[in-house]
């Protein structure tokens, strides 16, 4: 601080950092510099110096309310149709965990909202790293994704190919393919699963 620096207030009056004490409350105001006390610049110092920051909560996905699959008992698993997939209960699709009514519904609205804004983009506009789904449904679950690394004209020969392209990914190649699904940006995911989480209470963000 330059000048008389912060006056003070006592029960005596305004005692100033030079150490002058007055009754007069309005006496000391002003510093010998003429910089007042309480100018707009130090309130706002003070101010911001008072102010803590708005917790940022992170969160990395959004999950839907289930309960323990009563088919299995939640083992995944039933020892009576071991012959059948190997015994994977149908009911759970083998993770012991079935959704709550709850938890039904916030799913049911995020593929709502997720399929408005997944996009099908043309084969032929595809470009290499393009990360890209073979069918809408798996656009919505955000399954089987691949990662394009070139598109070219489609090897196959029958009629009903005409127009279509091979695409080659990471681990395959998806083949006489006219379209394909892309997801939307992080920042728009991540606007849904908010609103779902506020709307649903079957579903939490973690």
């Amino acid at each position: 601080m330059t000048g008389h620096g912060i006056a003070k207030i006592t029960k005596a009056g305004v005692l100033c950092a030079c150490g002058a004490l007055s009754a007069d409350r309005s006496a000391h105001r002003e510093h010998k510099t003429g910089s007042p006390v309480g100018t707009p610049d130090l309130m706002a110092a003070l101010q911001d110096s008072l102010k803590v920051a708005a917790p940022v909560v992170a969160w990395t996905k959004l999950v839907f309310e289930t309960s323990t699959c009563a088919r299995c008992g939640g083992s995944g698993y039933i020892q009576a149709f071991s012959g059948i997939y190997g015994g994977q209960c149908f009911g759970c699709s083998g993770s012991g965990q079935r959704y709550t009514p709850s938890g039904r519904a916030a799913k049911k609205l995020y593929n709502e909202l997720m399929g408005e804004a997944v996009k099908e983009v043309p084969a032929s506009e595809l470009v290499a790293g393009q990360r890209i789904f073979g069918s809408r449904d798996a656009a919505v679950a955000g399954r089987e994704r691949r990662t394009v690394v070139s598109v070219e004209p489609t090897s196959q020969t029958s009629p009903q190919y005409a127009g279509r392209f091979d695409i080659r990914c990471q681990k395959v190649v998806l083949v006489g393919y006219s379209s394909v699904w892309v997801r939307p940006e992080a920042s728009v995911s991540r606007a849904i699963m908010e609103e779902v989480a506020r709307r649903r209470k079957g579903a939490t963000l973690v």
